[in-house]
């Protein structure tokens, strides 16, 4: 089972990323709103707490993630929470699923954003 990364890449960039894959998507970042990644991580997290539907929501509607062009929000949740059981922040695991993330999406948004406190 692949790990879900939530990692600061330096430079107030942060980007969510699946071990094992090729599959990595950017949190929105600004030069001028340098805090602008970091709150973008807050927000899935919060949005996680609600479920898959806010998640998929939040994406559509907030731009938490650079999404490249014809990458649909649903397939963004799949691919990040579909297949991992594991979330890990910076180096730190802060979650384990049972099965798998979208399983528990709740606990993990709470241990998500326990993190980023």
């Amino acid at each position: 089972m692949n790990d879900l990364l939530i990692v600061y890449i330096g430079g107030g960039r942060w980007v969510a990323r699946v071990t094992n894959t090729g599959i990595e998507y950017p949190f929105r970042f600004l030069a001028e709103q340098p805090d602008l990644s970091e709150l973008c991580v807050q927000s899935l997290a919060l949005a996680m707490q609600s479920g898959r539907e806010q998640v998929i929501q939040s994406i559509a509607g907030n731009g938490i993630f650079d999404l490249p062009r014809g990458v649909q929000p649903e397939a963004v949740v799949s691919d990040l929470f579909d297949a991992t059981q594991t979330m890990i922040v910076g180096e730190a695991e802060v979650f384990v699923a049972e099965t798998v993330l979208s399983e528990e999406l709740e606990g993990a948004g709470q241990a998500l954003l326990a993190a980023m406190a």
